[in-house]
C-alpha cells in the first residue's frame, strides 16, 4: 500500500520499541515470577530522562505498549501514564505507535469469567504464556474488547497502532510436524469453518499434504487477515492518517499457511509496516547466526509493503546479562539496510545485573551512541539508499511454495549460507523479476521448469542441487544429507492425534508454574529448528567451485560476509558489505572491469575515494561502495 509522504523509508523511519512502566512490570512478573526486574529503567521509558536517551539514539518513532491484556480495572492507571508519555515524546519530536495485545488476555479480575479463550481439540483453553490465554478471534465480545483498546490508544494521541503478536496458529511449538496445530476448536470456530467448507470439521492434526488441512489453513489465514483489517479500519475511522503496524515472522519450511501466499503476505495486508522479529547476528560454535536469508525472503515475498528488521539481543539464558557489543548493533542495522529492509531496534529484551531491563540502562551507553551515529548516517544518505533495484548476477531460486517442502527449504538455506561464508553476492528470486541474473542456483522439489528452460536457452547458467533441471543434468550435493528433524508418521491418524496431544500437554505444563515448568521449557528448546544450516566444508567447496571465479563483482574476505549488489536509476551500482565477524576483516572486491567510486560507512566520518579492478577495503561492521563500473567515476 502507498505511504503518504514516503516516510516509511530507510533513514526516514527510525523506530525503537520500549516496553516499560507498570504494565510491563506486571506482565513480566506474571510470566517470569522468579526473574528480577529493573523497575527504575523500566519506568524511565515513560519519563523525560527516557525521552532524552531515545533522542540521543536518533529515533523518530517509539513503540509503547498501551495494553498487555489485563482487565480494565487493572489498566486504568497504566493508561494515565501512557497518555503522559505520548505527550513527552511528541513534544520532543518523536512520534508514538501504541501497542495493543490482540492475541491473548489475562484471565483475572473482571476477565476471570470471560469465555474468550481459544480451545484445543480436547476442549481445554490454550495458554499463550504463563498467566495468559489465547483468545478466540471468532468471539464478537473479544473483537469488541480489542476495538475498545484501539480507541483508547487513539484518544491518547498516538500516531500509530501496533498489533502485538498476531500469531495465526495455536501454539508456536511443533513436535515431529511441519506446522503447529489448528488455532481454536470451539463451537464458534467449528460452525464458521463448516459454513465456509461444506460442513467439514476443523482437523485436529495438521498435515499440509492433506487437502482438507490445506483448506483449513487457507480459511484460517483469511479469517485472521479479515479481522486485522476490521481493527485497522476502526483505527482509520477514528484517525484517517494513523499508521498501522504489526509484528510478523517469516519462515522457510515451517508454520506454512497456504501454498501460494506466505503467512507474511497475508499478515501484512492492510498494514503500513510489518516488524520482523530478529536477533543480533553473531559467530557461534554451532555455525554463523544471522537474519539475512529470512530478511531477503521476506523482502521478496512482500515487495510492496515496508518491512522492518526488529532486531534485539540474543537471549539464550534469561538470567544472563546482555553482552552485545556496539559493533553488533551497527552490523544488525547494516544487515537490514543491505537487504533493503528498514532497520529497527527492539529496546526491551535486555538484561543487566541479572535483571530484566531496557536499552536505556546505563550499562548500554556505548551501544546507544553507536545506534545514534548509525541512524544519523542512514538519515544523511537516505536519498540514494532508497533508490535501488537488485542487480546481482547470481541468485538462489526459492519458489513461492517452498514452505511446503521442508527439504527444498533446507537446501535454499544451506546454499545461501555457503554464499555468505564465501563472499558471494546474496540474492533470492522466485518466479518474478530475474533482471540481471546470469547464474541461478535451484533447490530440489517443485519449480517452474519452463522458466528454467527459457533461462538456460537464453545463455543463463543453471546450477541444480540434488535434482537434475533444464540446463543442468548433473546436479550437485547429491550425497549431502541435510540435518532434518526426526519425523514421526503423523500422517497416520492415531499417531498424529497422539503427537498433538503430547504437544499440547507439554505446552500447557511449560506455562503452568510448578516443578515441571523449567524442565518442559528446556525440552521444547531441543525441538527448535536451527535457524541456519552450515554445510560441511567439502559440500561448500563443491558449490563454490561450480559457481567459479567469473561472478563479478565478488568479495574475497577473511570470513563470513554479507554482500549484496544494487543498481541505481542512473546506472551506478551500490555494493553493500556486512561483516559478521567480531573483528574487522580485509575485503578485496574483484570487479567486472575498471571501477571507481566512493566508500561510505556509519563508522567513518568521511567518504573515501576508491578505484581499480580489485578494490581493497577494511570492513569493521558495514560499508557501502557507490561505484561506476566501466566509467570514469561514480558520484559521491
Amino acid at each position: 500500500m502507498s505511504n503518504e509522504g514516503n516516510t516509511l523509508l530507510i533513514g526516514h523511519y527510525r523506530a525503537l520499541t520500549l516496553w516499560g512502566q507498570r504494565g510491563t512490570r506486571q506482565i513480566l512478573k506474571l510470566r517470569y515470577p522468579k526473574t528480577l526486574l529493573d523497575n527504575r529503567t523500566l519506568d524511565m521509558a515513560y519519563t523525560r530522562a527516557g525521552v532524552a536517551r531515545v533522542q540521543v539514539m536518533g529515533f523518530n518513532w517509539v513503540f509503547l505498549m498501551g495494553s498487555w491484556g489485563f482487565p480494565p480495572e487493572d489498566e486504568a492507571v497504566d493508561w494515565v501514564a501512557f497518555r503522559k508519555a505520548v505527550s513527552l515524546y511528541q513534544n520532543a519530536g518523536i512520534q508514538v505507535c501504541g501497542g495493543v495485545q490482540v492475541l491473548a488476555y489475562v484471565p483475572q479480575g473482571s476477565y476471570a469469567e470471560k469465555e474468550w479463550a481459544a480451545h484445543d481439540p480436547w476442549g481445554k483453553p490454550i495458554p499463550y504464556a504463563t498467566g495468559h490465554l489465547l483468545a478466540c478471534w471468532q468471539d464478537s465480545a473479544w473483537q469488541a474488547e480489542v476495538q475498545r483498546r484501539i480507541t483508547l490508544l487513539i484518544e491518547g494521541g498516538v500516531q500509530g497502532v501496533f498489533f502485538a503478536a498476531p500469531w495465526l496458529g495455536d501454539i508456536p511449538f511443533t513436535l515431529a510436524q511441519d506446522v503447529p496445530g489448528a488455532y481454536c476448536h470451539c463451537e464458534r470456530c467449528q460452525a464458521a469453518f463448516a459454513a465456509a467448507n461444506a460442513r467439514k470439521h476443523i482437523p485436529s492434526t495438521l498435515n499440509p499434504r492433506n487437502s482438507q488441512v490445506r483448506a483449513y489453513l487457507q480459511w484460517r489465514a483469511e479469517q485472521a487477515v479479515e479481522q486485522l483489517g476490521i481493527w485497522a479500519d476502526h483505527a482509520r475511522t477514528l484517525k484517517p492518517d494513523i499508521m498501522i503496524a504489526a509484528e510478523g515472522n517469516v519462515t522457510l519450511a515451517g508454520h506454512s499457511m497456504t501454498g501460494n501466499e506466505s503467512p507474511l503476505q497475508r499478515l501484512s495486508a492492510g498494514q503500513n509496516v510489518t516488524l520482523l522479529r530478529s536477533e543480533m547476528p553473531q559467530p557461534h560454535p554451532e555455525g554463523l547466526r544471522h537474519n539475512a536469508v529470512y530478511l531477503a525472503l521476506a523482502r521478496l515475498r512482500t515487495s510492496e509493503i515496508p518491512l522492518a528488521s526488529h532486531v534485539g539481543p540474543r537471549r539464550e539464558n534469561a538470567h544472563q546479562d546482555t553482552d552485545e557489543s556496539l559493533h553488533r548493533f551497527v552490523t544488525a542495522m547494516g544487515e537490514a539496510c543491505a537487504l533493503n529492509v528498514l532497520p529497527a531496534i527492539n529496546g526491551s529484551d535486555f538484561v543487566a545485573n541479572q535483571s530484566r531491563t531496557l536499552l536505556l540502562h546505563d550499562a548500554f551507553e556505548k551501544q546507544r551512541a553507536a545506534i545514534g551515529r548509525t541512524n544519523a548516517w542512514l538519515e544523511q544518505h537516505a536519498p540514494w539508499l532508497n533508490l535501488r533495484t537488485n542487480a546481482s548476477p547470481l541468485a538462489v531460486y526459492a519458489p513461492r511454495n517452498i514452505d511446503d517442502d521442508p527439504l527444498a527449504a533446507l537446501v535454499v538455506r544451506a546454499a545461501c549460507q555457503t554464499l555468505i561464508l564465501h563472499g558471494l553476492p546474496l540474492r533470492i528470486v522466485d518466479d518474478g523479476d530475474w533482471d540481471g541474473v546470469q547464474t541461478v542456483i535451484v533447490p530440489p522439489g517443485e519449480v517452474n521448469a519452463g522458466r528454467l528452460a527459457d533461462f538456460a536457452a537464453s545463455d543463463g547458467r543453471v546450477i541444480a542441487l540434488q535434482q537434475a533441471r533444464p540446463g543442468c543434468v548433473s546436479p550437485l550435493w547429491t550425497r549431502y544429507k541435510l540435518p532434518q528433524r526426526r519425523r514421526l508418521p503423523v500422517d497416520w491418524p492415531l499417531v498424529g492425534r497422539l503427537v498433538d496431544r503430547m504437544r499440547a500437554a507439554m505446552w500447557r505444563l511449560a506455562h503452568t508454574p510448578g516443578l515441571l515448568q523449567p524442565l518442559l521449557r528446556r525440552v521444547q528448546g531441543r525441538f527448535a529448528v536451527q535457524s541456519e544450516i552450515t554445510p560441511p566444508v567439502a559440500v561448500q567447496r563443491e558449490l563454490v567451485s561450480a559457481i567459479g571465479l567469473d561472478i563479478r563483482p565478488r568479495a574475497e574476505g577473511e570470513g563470513a560476509l554479507l554482500f549484496t549488489i544494487w543498481r541505481e536509476p542512473g546506472g551506478n551500482q551500490q555494493w553493500h558489505l556486512v561483516n559478521y565477524l567480531d573483528e574487522p576483516q580485509r575485503v578485496t572486491l574483484h570487479t567486472p572491469s575498471f571501477a571507481s567510486g566512493w566508500v561510505f560507512s556509519p563508522t567513518d566520518n568521511e567518504s573515501v575515494k576508491v578505484f581499480g579492478n580489485a578494490i581493497m577495503v577494511t570492513v569493521w561492521n558495514y560499508k557501502v561502495l557507490r561505484v561506476g563500473v566501466g566509467g570514469p567515476e561514480a558520484p559521491g
